[in-house]
């Protein structure tokens, strides 16, 4: 009996390590494929147009990877499970195994545990330290971006303010030279009604913004009227007010799971004296939205953050999801001539990333409610992977 179970423990690190070390390594194959697909080019891009120091972008760059280990873990758990599966089968150790009276449920046991166990890691990650590092990476960019440090040699140097997708100010520096600001232009749309185009001949940068000199500021009217000129020697750009307000804000991507729940509780509490504050906001507009389409627009939002609310779940138990669709296709039969399994991970992948956009899409609509458009490819998958596991563990 104690021989016994010494051999089943040998098997459970034997698989241990195969899956570890293929999940290791399947990991930072799919964090470097998201990184560099998205978040290298944004900080690239941070670097070349807004000066951001090297030693910046290197302490984003590690900022951002734990959001992005939410998405690889269960990709990881996939292709590890997949590879370390399909190897075992292409040796005949399967067959071996079975032979000895060891069934492919007991194998799958292991990797099961080690899939609740990336699960949790990937709950965890996401709970408390991605909602960290990406507010300190926000309070980085915008600490560094408001420097506007922008780089000697720089021509035609362009920078957007943004508030809440809208655009506020944009700059426009001509040339750039011994650190010095050469024919800078600044339109300003961040007040109701008027449009203020700054120019000026020169300028310099400082931690607390931009000072502009020798330069005139145009206020002009929506419908293209002139109504103030002013001519100053010196102007500063004060943006540490606005800096700081902005990074005290945490949007709802930022939130755990504990503080998004709240936060839409609070907004489902107060929502007629939003809707009422969003359409009093927009009374000097001219193409302002009716009161129902406000309601409506706050409708939408709320459904999308009770969407991330529930994904915030649905997304962890998706390594467990693919674990158990990962074994039974990488059970392949002994004359394929290539791994059917390493395709089928692929289509895996794909199947779920488009059932989540289109459940998505039916949850944000109110078709469906939001929890089922968070768990609704787990769902599929899960008893496509039951199916496939029974059939192979338990009919052959």
């Amino acid at each position: 009996m104690f021989e016994k179970l010494k051999e089943l423990n040998i098997l459970d690190r034997y698989i241990l390590k195969q899956v570890v070390e293929t999940f290791i390594i399947s990991l930072v194959i799919f964090t470097s494929i998201i990184f560099a697909t998205d978040a290298f080019i944004t900080i690239v891009k941070q670097i070349t147009r807004y000066g951001i120091p090297l030693q910046i972008a290197a302490m984003l760059i590690m900022l951002k990877l734990p959001s992005m280990l939410i998405m690889t873990i269960p990709m990881g758990v996939l292709l590890s499970t997949i590879l370390t599966v399909n190897r075992m089968n292409n040796a005949l150790e399967i067959t071996i195994l079975k032979a000895c009276g060891v069934g492919v449920s007991r194998m799958a046991k292991t990797i099961l545990i080690c899939s609740v166990v990336a699960a949790l890691s990937g709950f965890a990650i996401n709970e408390v330290i991605a909602p960290i590092a990406s507010r300190q990476a926000k309070t980085l960019t915008i600490w560094a971006i408001m420097q506007k440090n922008v780089p000697n040699g720089k021509r035609n140097f362009v920078f957007r303010e943004m508030k809440k997708g809208q655009l506020t100010r944009f700059f426009h520096v001509a040339s750039v030279e011994h650190n010095k600001l050469k024919n800078v232009t600044v339109l300003d749309l961040s007040r109701k009604g008027t449009i203020q185009v700054n120019y000026s001949r020169s300028g310099d940068t400082t931690p607390e913004g931009w000072v502009l000199n020798n330069g005139v500021v145009y206020t002009i009217s929506t419908t293209g009227k002139i109504l103030n000129t002013a001519v100053y020697d010196t102007m500063h750009f004060d943006n540490t007010a606005e800096a700081a307000a902005k990074i005290a804000e945490v949007e709802e991507t930022e939130m755990n799971y504990f503080q998004l729940r709240k936060y839409i509780k609070n907004e489902k509490k107060n929502f007629e004296q939003n809707v009422k504050e969003k359409y009093d906001a927009q009374k000097d507009d001219e193409d302002k939205d009716t009161e129902e389409e406000v309601r409506k627009s706050i409708k939408n939002d709320l459904l999308e953050f009770e969407i991330l609310l529930n994904e915030k779940l649905a997304m962890p138990f998706t390594s467990i999801v693919f674990a158990l669709i990962a074994i039974p296709l990488a059970i392949t039969g002994p004359r394929a001539r290539f791994n059917r399994g390493l395709i089928f991970s692929i289509a895996v992948l794909f199947m779920f990333y488009i059932l989540r956009a289109f459940a998505s899409a039916l949850g944000q609509n109110g078709v469906i409610p939001p929890s089922l458009a968070a768990w609704m490819p787990n769902i599929i998958l899960f008893f496509i992977g039951y199916l496939l596991y029974y059939k192979k563990a338990y009919c052959i």
